[in-house]
């Protein structure tokens, strides 16, 4: 699909896009990610999300990340977006490696099971995923 886009977080290991037509957002992790970028793209997304996007595509296919980075996510993230009162559309292409693979899905179960109006499918194609996403 052609796109036109900008850029909304630029770290070294992830970057959010904003893609204007199709309107939708993109996370895209590749590489090892610190701690600390995991946790400031999350709340730049939370707070870009809360401004009216309803639409995500996460791309972790290559996403490596530190273990308290997941314990965050779940006991920190996940709590947080739970008060979210609009419907949030989520593709997300999971972590080729098994053990982000396996974090990412619990993770999601975690959240569909607390925020009951995201709902997030899981893709193994890029064109799958955003064909899903703009639908």
């Amino acid at each position: 699909m052609s796109s036109t886009r900008k850029i909304l977080f630029s770290g070294e290991t992830i970057t959010i896009v904003q893609h204007l037509k199709p309107n939708y957002l993109e996370m895209i992790f590749y590489g090892y990610t610190k701690t600390e970028e995991f946790k400031n793209a999350w709340s730049q997304l939370i707070n870009i999300i809360s401004k009216g996007n309803d639409k995500l595509l996460i791309d972790q296919k290559y996403m490596h990340v530190q273990p308290d980075s997941f314990d965050w996510f779940k006991d920190s993230f996940i709590p947080s977006v739970g008060s979210l009162t609009k419907n949030i559309k989520v593709a997300i292409i999971p972590a080729i490696n098994f053990l982000g693979e396996h974090q990412v899905k619990q993770d999601a179960t975690y959240l569909t099971g607390i925020c009951k109006n995201i709902f997030i499918q899981f893709f193994e194609d890029f064109d799958l995923a955003e064909d899903w996403i703009v639908s």
